[in-house]
Order: C-alpha cells, then structure tokens, then sequence
C-alpha cells in the first residue's frame, strides 16, 4: 500500500460555520489584505477634519499583528488628520444576518516613548436601521447612533492598552456595525497632543442564522492536504488565494495505476459548508521535467467535494475516465500557526 506522504504547505480555504457559545460565527476577518477588504463589504471612510494622508491602513512594523504575519493587522493612526482637528476614520463591518449577538476584537497601541503618551480612543457603533450613513462633519455619527462602548473614552493617559488585549460587547440587535478612530485635540505637529496609533485584529461577529451558503467565513482553514485513511496512499491537495481555488489529486484509478489530476481554477471561491462543490478536473501527458514540449492537459471528469463544519472532515467523489471513487477525507496537516479547531 502506499502511504500519501507529500507534505506541502500552502495557502488555505474553508467555509465554517462555526457554533459558538454566544451564537453563529458569521463574521471573522484576520486582515491578512486590508486592499480587499471594500470588495468583501466592508466600507472604510475617513471623516476627519481636516483630512490627512492615510485612511486605515495596513499594519506595519510599528508593532507586530496579534495572529498571523507580523503585519497582518488593519491600523489608523494620527497621520489620519492632516493638521490640528479632530480624527473621524470609519470602518464599517459588512451586514451580517439575522440578530447580531456579540462582536469581539483585539486591540492595542504603541508603548509610549521619550515623548511621552498621545491617547487615542476607539467607539464601537451600532445603526439599529441597518444604514451606512455617517454625515458629514467629523463629530457626525450618521445612522450610527448607537453606542455600544468605547475604548478609552476620556482620552486619558495609560488607558488604551499597549499590548494586544480582546473587547467584547453586547449587541442583541438587527443593524450594523462600525468601529470609529475618534479622537479629538489632535495636532500632528504638537507634542502636547491626542492621537497616535492603533491596531486591530481578529474581529468575529457572532448572530443567530448562519450566513448564506457561499459567505467565506474561516478562508485559512481549508489545509491543503487531505486523504482518506482507507485508501491510504492517495489524496487531495487544496490550494487557495483570494482570487481562486485549485485542487489537485494525487492517487489511483480503479484500475491501480498512478493519476494525478488538477483541477479548473474556481474564481468565484464560494465554499459552503457541508454543500458539495464541483470541480472539473484535467489529466495530464507528456513531457518531462526540463522538456515541457510534449505535455498536454485535456479533460477527465469533475471532483465533488464536501467540507463538514468540524474543520477536519469531508467527502471527495471523483468521476470521470477512470470511473467513479468516493473518499471519506480526513486532515493531514494544519496551516502553520492558525487554529482552526471548531468551537
């Protein structure tokens, strides 16, 4: 028998609905690509008076994200404001179904320096009529009229937290949700001032009705390789970015003989959870490594593929020319230093 030993790192899918305490994940984001963020809902808009530079941003090395790539974090910071005013940067959560439970995230700031502390604040907004609209002036607050909190509220000395810390708070309610750098006194230029920069990170909105089949919930938790441990010798490798999803399957016919397939690139990079997927596969002939000059790539069949909402399970059923196969998958590996245990 031989044993699918071809451990390969890569980057990761999987749509899961995860069942947490408080209700449904139906939101996490771990802003690995804040220049993505626009086309997955969310809205960022930069009110401050009069207005700087940057908007948020990508995180940098002003300090490093609380999970994942040390810049994988979203930031704002006093370069928001373009000169001595009042810092109003939103940014909007994309709408989530049914009652929206509780949202958590992490925060932090800089550790103050030879110059001393420039507090910031954080609100936590809520518009119970579901709008997006914020005003127009920086101390407008639009359809947000609900305050569900905020992080240092007075502007005080050593409150904001200077090392990664979560937040929760209480929603209950139908609407949508913003996070607002809000900080007023600010002068850039001045080291009597407010303002200076902020980080987020892993933010998960929890509601009580799943999101609809295709809503990318947990993308870095689809783990590349996959098999079956009855048909040990054969399996299935996954690879996704933000763009697309590949699947290769590395294995047998029914006739025993070696196979190998790829898969179409799937653009549209919808994974429901416990829906099947298909993916219309190709085999491959010809050519050799340094000599691709006999290769060709012509069609096999489809791969159907299911991912359970327990993150380490599913089902492949392969048909095409070969026949038909069905695997009961199990997880082989996890992404590094992500964890995708189901709650």
């Amino acid at each position: 028998m031989h044993r699918f030993g071809k451990y390969l790192w890569i980057s990761s899918l999987l749509l899961a609905f995860t069942q947490m305490a408080f209700g449904i994940e139906a939101l996490r984001e771990e802003f690995t690509d804040v220049s993505a963020l626009p086309a997955q809902g969310w809205i960022i808009q930069n009110q401050s008076s009069p207005i700087g530079s940057t908007s948020w941003f990508q995180g940098n090395n002003t300090f490093s994200a609380f999970s994942g790539g040390a810049d994988e974090y979203i930031a704002a910071s006093f370069t928001n404001v373009g000169g001595p005013g009042t810092i109003s940067n939103w940014l909007i959560l994309p709408a989530t179904p049914g009652l929206i439970q509780d949202l958590s995230f992490y925060t932090r700031t800089v550790v103050p320096g030879v110059q001393g502390e420039f507090p910031d604040r954080l609100e936590v907004r809520f518009s119970p009529t579901v709008g997006t609209n914020v005003g127009t002036a920086a101390t407008d607050v639009g359809d947000f009229t609900t305050l569900l909190g905020a992080i240092n509220p007075n502007l005080d000395m050593n409150v904001y937290p200077t090392a990664w810390t979560q937040f929760n708070f209480t929603v209950n309610g139908q609407g949508r949700l913003a996070l607002r750098y809000f900080v007023t006194d600010v002068d850039p230029s001045s080291s009597n001032s407010n303002g200076n920069f902020i980080g987020l990170d892993q933010v998960v909105v929890n509601t009580d009705t799943a999101p609809p089949p295709g809503t990318i919930t947990r993308p870095e938790c689809v783990e590349g390789l996959w098999f079956d441990p009855a048909t040990n010798g054969q399996g299935l490798n996954v690879i996704f970015s933000p763009n697309a999803i590949v699947v290769f399957f590395y294995g047998y016919d029914m006739a025993g003989n070696r196979l190998w397939l790829i898969s179409d690139a799937r653009t549209d990079v919808n994974f429901p959870e416990a829906t099947p997927v298909d993916f219309p596969m190709s085999v491959g002939s010809g050519g050799l490594f340094g000599d691709l000059s006999g290769q060709s790539l012509g069609p096999w069949g489809t791969l159907t593929l299911t991912v359970n909402a327990d993150l380490h399970s599913g089902v492949a059923v392969l048909s095409g020319n070969d026949g038909n196969q069905t695997m009961n998958l199990t997880k082989l590996s996890n992404v590094i230093n992500v964890n995708c245990t189901a709650q």
